[in-house]
């Protein structure tokens, strides 16, 4: 962890989409660039062609869904527990014709554990995406 500006933290995060700094400014992230690397990290590759050299740049490059994560994370629209479908059973009956037109309903965390362990999916043994 470092600091970028005066008073932001600079974290790094390995995300899907490709690593990336996060600014981090009164507990509220303020941009995310690109990953810069420096003279630390492994030499980049180089072409020579018709007597000119060609090398990439010295940072990586982002995929647009980890560019636009910042404003994913404090949309007003983000859901924030779990939601249980009004006419969903299930071990019973489904109704799968009403999909995306009956209402929602959130649910505490353990009950929707439970409706996910009710399912029969294995559970998986550890790691970040576990549960």
């Amino acid at each position: 962890m470092s600091t970028g500006r005066e008073g932001a933290r600079r974290l790094t995060n390995l995300t899907t989409g490709g690593p990336v700094h996060v600014d981090v400014e009164d507990g509220r992230i303020r941009r995310i660039l690109p990953l810069q690397l420096d003279d630390s990290d492994g030499p980049s590759w180089t072409i020579e062609a018709r007597g000119r050299s060609y090398t990439p740049p010295r940072k990586t490059t982002l995929s647009p869904w980890s560019v636009a994560h910042r404003s994913t994370i404090y949309s007003s629209k983000r859901i924030l527990t779990p939601l249980k479908r009004v006419d969903f059973g299930v071990r019973g009956h489904r109704n799968t014709r009403k999909r995306g037109e009956s209402g929602c309903t959130t649910i505490p965390f353990a009950q929707a554990r439970a409706r996910r362990r009710a399912r029969g999916r294995p559970r998986r043994p550890g790691g970040s995406g576990a549960g």
